[in-house]
């Protein structure tokens, strides 16, 4: 089966909101075309083609005979990344400032549990690596995250080990400094605390100074260093601890949340055994079509939703349904991958592809729900895209204007 493809046209001699709906009209009822979407102010029409009906010729010859032309095209792909360290809302604001500001990007979206960044763009995917790369992250294309290598223990510790030094050292100077002890004792101390908790929010600050996209981190670094200037040196190590720590907690529970996406995604098996003409074959599930029947032998979890077509059992389907008790099933019965066959043997046709079943149906559920944005979270990102800079501005105005 042949994938759709998406196509970006610019077109030309188009001067009013009438001609945009005349076109828009026109070419989403011609055979082929599963989508079309105008954007008048930029003249361009988003098309999505189902290939086998349909190429980009006729629709260049079709625009035509309405009376406008197509004068440049460029095809939409869809490309899903996999971007190390992205775990909150403030880490993923200046890399959608940064890419919506790109030529090609005609789409960004986020799933922060899966580390995923989705993107519709006709630009080469390289660019938009080499500009995740200046702020800060690494990506890799979602197909090629399985050769990614594991992280060492300081990879995965670091902050954790940082967050630790920084709050340790933060107390131990606030109480010497309390005691009035020396400031060549304490601040030191302080400085310990304030350098291994705020080293990856100053960096982060910095990439966000450098792209304009000023954020929490960039806000934080400046009012440690304001605090640092004036003498407040307890002060400005305990805010950096504080921090450090609510990020820590922020990427834990982003950390729980991505466990309990892949204990979803182990509930099915990865093979099955395929019955065919020539016997029985263990397959990766992928391979396996609408229509193909597999053996499900007793204790062993079901790999894809069918219908049985032979033997009767008992099926725990606690996982996907949540009932306590086992389910009878016997033959045109339907059973749903991650749940366990129980006494007997089953032979089941399977109804669902592998990525259509009831499973990866609620995965893909669970991560579309943590991807959508509430409006208190949208109106909360576009008043702090504003604020930053003001706050930054009234700031130095306070600094220079008084003195003077």
């Amino acid at each position: 089966m042949s994938e759709n493809k998406f196509y970006q046209l610019k077109i030309a001699d188009m001067d009013c909101a009438d001609c945009a709906a005349k076109i828009e009209k026109y070419v989403r009822k011609l055979p082929g075309v599963k989508l079309a979407r105008m954007d008048f102010v930029n003249a361009k029409l988003s098309v999505e083609l189902q290939d086998s009906e349909i190429n980009l010729d006729k629709i260049r010859d079709e625009i035509k005979k309405i009376g406008y032309s197509v004068a440049e095209t460029a095809q939409i792909q869809k490309t899903t990344l996999i971007v190390a360290g992205m775990d909150c809302p403030d880490e993923s604001r200046p890399i959608e400032e940064r890419l919506k500001n790109m030529v090609g990007i005609r789409q960004v979206r986020f799933n922060l549990i899966a580390n995923k960044l989705i993107l519709e763009h006709t630009c080469p995917i390289g660019e938009i690596q080499n500009a995740l790369r200046q702020l800060g992250f690494e990506s890799v294309l979602e197909e090629h995250s399985q050769q990614r290598l594991e992280q060492t223990f300081w990879q995965k510790h670091q902050m954790l080990i940082l967050t630790t030094i920084s709050g340790t050292f933060a107390i131990v100077g606030a109480l010497l400094r309390h005691l009035h002890f020396a400031d060549v004792v304490n601040i030191p101390i302080l400085l310990i605390a304030i350098i291994t908790g705020g080293f990856h929010i100053a960096r982060k600050g910095w990439k966000e100074a450098i792209n304009l996209t000023l954020g929490m981190n960039f806000l934080m670094t400046i009012a440690v260093i304001g605090a640092m200037s004036i003498d407040e040196w307890s002060e400005a190590a305990m805010v950096i601890f504080l921090f450090s720590l609510a990020q820590l907690l922020e990427s834990y529970s982003m950390d729980r949340a991505r466990k309990s996406i892949q204990s979803l995604m182990e509930l099915a098996p990865n093979v099955a055994l395929l019955k065919d003409e020539v016997g029985e074959t263990l397959v990766p599930v992928e391979e396996i079509n609408i229509g193909d029947v597999i053996v499900i032998k007793p204790g062993e979890r079901i790999p894809m939703d069918g219908i049985v077509c032979s033997g009767s059992s008992s099926v725990n389907q606690s996982p996907i349904t949540g009932e306590s008790m086992p389910v009878e099933k016997n033959i045109d019965d339907e059973v749903f991958a991650g749940t366990i066959n129980q006494k007997g043997s089953l032979e089941i046709r399977v109804s669902k592809a592998f990525k259509d079943s009831t499973l990866s149906r609620i995965i893909h559920l669970v991560e579309e729900a943590q991807a959508k944005k509430a409006p208190s979270q949208t109106f909360v990102e576009k008043f702090a895209k504003y604020y930053t800079p003001a706050v930054v501005s009234f700031a130095v105005l306070l600094t220079i204007i008084p003195p003077f």
